[in-house]
């Protein structure tokens, strides 16, 4: 078969699977918008899936996340068409991009707990085998090496806790709230939280996602990252709903929430490679979306119903413009490393003129990333902030306690984030160009076409969700009914009032003041600098040293430095100098190399601890081999007791 027949093969096979992900994509946003309007879609089939079989229903809660998917999956889908046909790879990849993406869609339209699994199970392999795509790479193979074992010990966690409640439910649906469960509660609520986090990307089982995400294809890992992450969140959801609990489920989700936000922002700040930095952005915001969740569960278990509903709104919204920031930071990503021919940041440089329009949009995807005003991640941060501060004096004294530490640690959240986006922004969009020899990868018109109309149309989503998160109002409303039937919903309109609590905002007011302050500005600088002529002068005691050389620009290292040396000891960065000498006088020296190394602290500490834990087992273990044939009948006698006590 000649070269050109293997292409056009291969970009028939591109196309037909891009065309068929989006299909799926449609027909599951449909699907969740019939739920939304009130019809609820289900099929019960005993026949189609073996042992249990297919069981499907999409309400409300399911509806939200199958709708966001929906939305991301669209547009990914695009891009999948037109990324791959620069970046060819096997066809199994392509053929495994729909699949994932309809095994998303299914999860949360899973009735039972066995079709849960099922469909978890399919998404988990999916993308393992995805994240596997340039598998020859030593790098690809410890991502996901370490991806495969994390996803199937976040399985393990919540098949342990869904099968007691399906063991204790009478007919094994997930709607079905079960009492009998109550003496397990916490037991299957910390499984719950540990497994469906997992996915989530949060601590403690979080070390897998900054090594996958950049590896992935950035198709991928835009899918991962937007749409894959909240499944885990949508785990949490239905299980608390099924299984509720008690005040310190909601302190233990604050306190993993706050860690991982603090934690990844942190990580985010001193990244280079830029899809990393995206991970440990997505790692960041899923804490800030459980720890809205966990100021929910508290308020909702004390009783204070309005603040309850005021932090699930914000957990809400700031999940919606999470996904659109973040497929969109993904996409233009993949558009900037095409252009630069690196990840990473310190290579990159002069693309706001290279590629204007990915450049724009990695912009408006930064800033939605920092939480600041007109960004997509600004209203879910603001509201939770005033769920916190507004808790009131008659509140219990833990709950008077925990909130200040939370508003001090959000704070810091959001600082060290501002500053990781924009040095990535800064740095690699905005700087004077590093390597000027790099080459650019060449795309046909209709590949450049397709990617403008996808940033183009993710970047308007960002800016009119900033604008009007009212747009998002109905799905708040119809999400929040679900959870707090008698509460009171935060009314989210033009203006947002935090009624009856004293405080609003307008988000549209703050974007048009904010808007003409910045091209006031803007036109007073040009002014001021066609006023002086554009002349450039210097001063007399610089000894005519001219502009600065590319190379004493900030990089991504430099810019993080202070930061680094504050937070250290939670970084635990190794930094080696060695120097080369010249030969003909080893006083000179000719190069310095500088390397620094980063340890994930927290999988360190994991993985020594779950090591020293097999070591133990395995010594009580060998003991119990005594090599006694009446002893080794006893164990299968004692075995065979529990089997019988379990199943009875």
């Amino acid at each position: 078969m000649t070269n050109d027949t293997e292409t056009s093969l291969y970009r028939t096979w591109l196309v037909s699977c891009s065309i068929l992900t989006m299909m799926i994509a449609l027909a599951g946003g449909a699907l969740a918008v019939l739920a939304l309007m009130g019809h609820v879609p289900s099929i019960n089939s005993a026949w189609l899936l073996p042992i249990a079989g297919l069981h499907l229903k999409i309400d409300s809660i399911s509806a939200l996340f199958d709708l966001l998917t929906a939305a991301i999956g669209l547009p990914v889908a695009a891009y999948m068409g037109t990324y791959f046909s620069h970046h060819q790879v096997p066809k199994l990849t392509l053929g495994l991009m729909p699949t994932f993406l309809t095994a998303m869609l299914l999860v949360p339209m899973a009735a039972t707990y066995f079709n849960l699994w099922f469909f978890w199970e399919i998404m988990a392999l999916a993308s393992a085998a995805l994240v596997l795509t340039n598998y020859r790479s030593p790098q690809v193979r410890k991502a996901g090496l370490h991806y495969i074992v994390y996803t199937q010990v976040g399985f393990a966690l919540i098949l342990a806790s869904t099968a007691v409640l399906n063991a204790k439910s009478s007919v094994g649906f997930l709607n079905e709230p079960s009492s009998h469960v109550a003496p397990l509660s916490s037991l299957v609520f910390v499984l719950s939280l540990l497994g469906f986090t997992s996915k989530a990307g949060l601590l403690p089982l979080n070390s897998w996602l900054p090594l996958a995400h950049p590896e992935a294809p950035t198709p991928v890992s835009a899918l991962m990252s937007a749409s894959m992450v909240n499944l885990g969140i949508y785990g949490i959801v239905r299980i608390d709903l099924v299984n509720p609990g008690h005040t310190w489920w909601g302190i233990l989700m604050i306190i993993i929430g706050l860690s991982t936000a603090t934690y990844g922002a942190l990580h985010a700040l001193i990244s280079a490679d830029i899809k990393r930095l995206l991970a440990y952005s997505t790692s960041e915001n899923l804490g800030i979306v459980i720890t809205a969740l966990g100021t929910y569960e508290l308020f909702r278990s004390t009783h204070f119903v309005i603040l309850a509903e005021l932090a699930l709104a914000a957990a809400i919204l700031h999940l919606i413009g999470h996904v659109l920031f973040k497929s969109l930071a993904f996409i233009t990503s993949g558009r900037l490393i095409d252009e630069a021919g690196t990840r990473d940041i310190d290579h990159m440089g002069d693309m706001i003129h290279r590629t204007p329009l990915a450049s724009a949009g990695y912009g408006i995807a930064s800033l939605g990333a920092t939480g600041l005003p007109l960004g997509a991640g600004f209203i879910g941060e603001w509201l939770l902030l005033q769920a916190l501060i507004h808790t009131p004096p008659s509140a219990p004294t833990l709950l008077r306690v925990i909130m200040p530490i939370a508003v001090a640690i959000l704070a810091l959240t959001v600082g060290l984030k501002v500053a990781a986006m924009t040095k990535s922004f800064g740095i690699g969009v905005l700087s004077r160009p590093r390597d000027p020899c790099t080459t650019a990868i060449n795309s046909g018109r209709l590949v450049i076409w397709i990617d403008t109309v996808i940033i183009s149309v993710l970047a308007l989503a960002n800016l009119a969700f900033s604008a009007l998160p009212s747009l998002a109002s109905p799905l708040v409303r119809l999400f929040a009914e679900a959870l707090l039937p008698q509460g009171v919903p935060t009314h989210i309109g033009l203006y947002i009032t935090l009624s009856p609590l004293r405080g609003g905002i307008s988000p549209l007011v703050i974007v048009i003041v904010v808007a003409c302050a910045t091209i006031a500005v803007g036109i007073l600088v040009e002014l001021r600098i066609r006023s002086n002529g554009r002349v450039k002068s210097g001063d007399l005691w610089n000894c005519g040293g001219g502009e600065p050389r590319i190379r004493m620009q900030y990089n991504s290292t430099s810019f993080a430095q202070p930061l680094e040396t504050i937070f250290a000891n939670a970084l635990r960065l190794d930094e080696q100098t060695a120097a080369s000498h010249a030969d003909e006088d080893r006083l000179i020296v000719a190069a310095i190399v500088y390397e620094r190394s980063r340890t994930d602290i927290v999988a360190t500490m994991l993985h020594r601890f779950v090591g020293d834990s097999l070591d133990q087992c395995s010594r009580l273990v060998r003991r119990a081999h005594a090599g006694n044939v009446r002893l080794y009948t006893l164990y299968g006698a004692i075995g065979l007791l529990i089997i019988l006590l379990v199943a009875r």
